[in-house]
């Protein structure tokens, strides 16, 4: 019987244990340093993270949630997401994106982030462009 006394309650005590959830990127416990802005063209790939923001030429960032996860439903804000929705894998938004590291930066790799805001917002879409006012 004390077995089972015992299981249960390290079960019941591991839920209440459970990560709270930061409120926004730039307050999550992930970031590891200062938020930035970057001008950029956000995008879509196959491989992870799926979300990339490409600036200054080669640079890359590839973008989470702020819980560091790579495929939840917050990785991009409402705004950018509305411009992805149609056809995410040949659409392209640039912008002006606020972005928090969760790891700091090194010289070649991708760097992962999450992003706080985005500004300025055009959709790329075959050639067309889709200007749509950040909410």
């Amino acid at each position: 019987m004390k077995p089972f006394f015992i299981a249960g309650t390290l079960l019941f005590c591991g839920c209440g244990m459970a990560q709270q959830v930061a409120p926004s990127c730039k307050t999550s416990p992930n970031v590891v340093g200062a938020c930035f802005t970057v001008d950029g063209r956000l995008f879509v790939v196959e491989g992870r993270p799926r979300i990339r923001i490409q600036f200054d030429g080669d640079w890359m960032l590839g973008v989470y949630d702020r819980q560091f996860r790579p495929d939840s439903d917050d990785v991009v804000p409402k705004s950018v997401d509305m411009l992805l929705s149609r056809d995410p894998r040949s659409t392209a938004v640039d912008g002006a994106y606020v972005v928090c590291p969760f790891e700091k930066d090194a010289s070649g790799l991708i760097r992962m982030v999450c992003i706080e805001s985005a500004d300025h917002l055009v959709a790329h879409r075959q050639g067309e462009n889709i200007t749509r006012p950040s909410p």
